[in-house]
């Protein structure tokens, strides 16, 4: 469901509701699904929220889905993506030049935070009560996946998934040539939100910075815009805002995340026109330097060339 409108200043404000299902039947209660699409639609027609000033640069910390969206494009949507890449090695000899070799040099390295691990988990089928529609019993080249397979303990990298090109000596096919299917990042040493939001506010202190960033939603929207809380380090106070996206953040940027929460949540996001996956992900974690630019506003103004006919 996709709802936009226009202010008085030529701005367009956008929103949308995903549901998503293996069936129909699978969906939520109309009434449910209809109260969500009222509730979105309220917000598109309210106020705008106020704009960032200007760009942020600090610490950042990242809540719900676009937690799932953060870590999915890194672990599988990057140059650093964990999984064993299909690329021949260059013929010329020139190892630097292959792509395949940039993983492969890092196993049993720290390459992110050591409270987080991750584990690729594709037979699973729900986790607290939310389908999860990544998941599959083969994939599309017949393999049949592992019930769990370890690609990061404790920030050191362990595996990586693969499916049946395999170019070097002791690959094999993990199962994953439709994807990983579901993902599960799990955390050490967690803790709580409220607990979690005061290291926030005090690393932004640290910094010398006059508040601190928490983000919601839209992480690479620049016309949508992200919505942001925006907390004041002096008196702790809130201020919801709205930003322009969260900058690319890439694999070395995990090794400063500073703590995530003890608890997590499932997301099912869509890939295009490929399986989407499933991601089970800390409620929020902290981004030690992270970067959010001024949000894009687009003015359209209507401009009439010729006069309506019917229109005095």
């Amino acid at each position: 469901f996709f709802a936009q409108r226009k202010t008085e200043a030529g701005e367009m404000i956008h929103d949308q509701l995903v549901e998503q299902a293996l069936s129909p039947s699978d969906l939520q209660d109309p009434m449910m699904l209809k109260e969500k699409m009222r509730t979105l639609c309220r917000s598109v027609c309210a106020d705008p929220l106020k704009a960032l000033d200007d760009e942020y640069a600090g610490p950042v910390m990242v809540t719900g889905q676009p937690v799932a969206e953060l870590l999915g494009r890194i672990f599988f949507a990057s140059r650093d993506a964990l999984s064993a890449s299909d690329a021949l090695p260059d013929p010329r000899g020139y190892r630097e030049q292959d792509p395949a070799a940039t993983m492969d040099s890092k196993f049993g390295k720290l390459i992110m935070s050591d409270i987080l691990s991750v584990a690729v988990k594709s037979r699973m089928r729900i986790h607290h009560g939310t389908p999860l529609l990544g998941s599959f019993l083969i994939d599309r080249e017949g393999v049949v996946p592992a019930d769990e397979l370890l690609l990061v303990e404790n920030g050191i990298l362990k595996g990586l998934i693969n499916d049946r090109s395999l170019l070097k000596p002791g690959e094999t096919a993990t199962g994953h040539a439709s994807g990983p299917g579901v993902v599960e990042v799990s955390v050490s040493r967690g803790m709580d939100l409220a607990a979690l939001k005061q290291q926030l506010v005090a690393e932004a202190k640290r910094q010398g910075l006059d508040y601190a960033m928490i983000v919601h939603g839209n992480t690479s929207d620049f016309s949508a815009g992200t919505t942001l809380t925006k907390i004041s380090v002096k008196d702790g106070t809130e201020e919801l805002v709205r930003g322009g996206p969260l900058q690319p953040v890439n694999l070395k940027d995990l090794k400063n995340v500073l703590g995530a929460t003890s608890t997590s949540r499932a997301f099912n996001l869509s890939t295009g026109d490929q399986q989407g996956n499933s991601y089970i992900v800390p409620d929020a974690l902290i981004l030690k330097d992270a970067e959010i630019a001024r949000p894009e506003i687009r003015l359209m103004k209507d401009e009439h060339y010729v006069p309506h006919p019917f229109r005095q």
